[in-house]
């Protein structure tokens, strides 16, 4: 790859020295070397960027030398820049570009290299045929590429992308995330405009009020329930484990070992301290959830919940 581009580089540098007589220059005989000057400024720092494998910035040259001077051979330094920087699909079009703007121009080993290069692309891109409101912007990972009715499916590079309009009339967007592999022909439905599944709610402006949110006592119940649920579990186990080993402590002497005798007054034990520790857990989570439930709609004063071995301590202004 690196290669190929030192080639490149060497051949688009020749024709933009050469195309400048040829530009149309508003301001005069004078803007055309100017141009073609700019453009190769440009196109060089790419070229040293890409060679310092800095393929983001030299991607930003090479596109900035081909707006300044329209030259189908930096197409093919575009497309290698943006297939280092896995840009699959933007790669698979600049190559396509180049082959086509190019013609007879390119040579026939040149031509076969790009050819093989776009049917390696051709297996990292996904098509998406989009629907929805007509009228809304679409972007693919915020970059704009249309507005609904596509006239065509997006290509895009295979992985995880996002889907988004602009925004609506009712001011809501609109958004799908979709994971595609390569290959992949997928129908993306951005839904109805408004619609609570689809849509990515507007953003608050500055002194608007906070929309509705979960009351505090809601959380604390919650927590309080799954507290006491594990409390009862670990309660059943208990007391599982404590008639195991009365059983064990039953039994003729001989039958069962001190170790055994050991492992199961271990475990009571354990599940019993579980049981009470989770249990005044839950019980101080009530009493705070009940607080809350019931207090008067003001700031929350502090309240310390304390836990020592199998006691529990609350305190607090209420």
């Amino acid at each position: 790859m690196r290669r190929r581009l030192a080639a490149a580089a060497v051949s688009a540098l020749f024709v933009l020295a050469i195309a400048a007589p040829s530009l149309a220059a508003p301001d005069g005989e004078d803007a055309k070397p100017k141009v073609a000057e700019l453009a190769q400024r440009h196109f060089r720092r790419g070229v040293e960027l890409y060679d310092e494998a800095d393929f983001a910035t030299a991607l930003v040259e090479f596109r900035r030398a081909y707006e300044t001077l329209p030259e189908f051979r930096v197409l093919y330094n575009i497309g290698q820049a943006e297939y280092q920087l896995q840009l699959y699909a933007a790669a698979l079009k600049s190559f396509r570009l180049y082959l086509d703007q190019g013609g007879e121009r390119i040579s026939a080993s040149r031509r076969a290299d790009v050819e093989r290069e776009v049917a390696r692309l051709e297996g990292r891109v996904a098509r998406l045929h989009v629907s929805g409101p007509a009228g809304l912007e679409v972007f693919v990972d915020d970059e704009h590429v249309g507005q609904l009715p596509l006239p065509l499916p997006l290509v895009v590079s295979a992985g995880r992308r996002r889907l988004r309009t602009g925004e609506g009339p009712s001011g809501t967007r609109l958004s799908r995330t979709v994971e595609v592999a390569g290959g992949d022909d997928v129908r993306v439905d951005l839904g109805t405009e408004g619609s609570k599944a689809a849509s990515t709610p507007k953003s608050r402006e500055p002194g608007q009020a906070p929309g509705p949110t979960v009351a505090p006592h809601v959380v604390t119940w919650v927590v309080t329930g799954g507290l006491a649920a594990g409390a009862t579990v670990t309660g059943v186990l208990a007391l599982g484990a404590s008639s195991d080993l009365a059983d064990r402590r039953a039994r003729v002497p001989g039958t069962v070992t001190a170790a055994e005798l050991e492992a199961a007054a271990s475990k009571s034990k354990d599940l019993a301290l579980a049981t009470d520790l989770l249990g005044a857990a839950a019980i101080a989570g009530a009493g705070v959830s009940l607080y809350l439930t019931l207090r008067p709609r003001s700031p929350v004063p502090p309240v310390v919940v304390g836990l020592a071995g199998r006691s529990v301590s609350m305190h607090g202004r209420f």
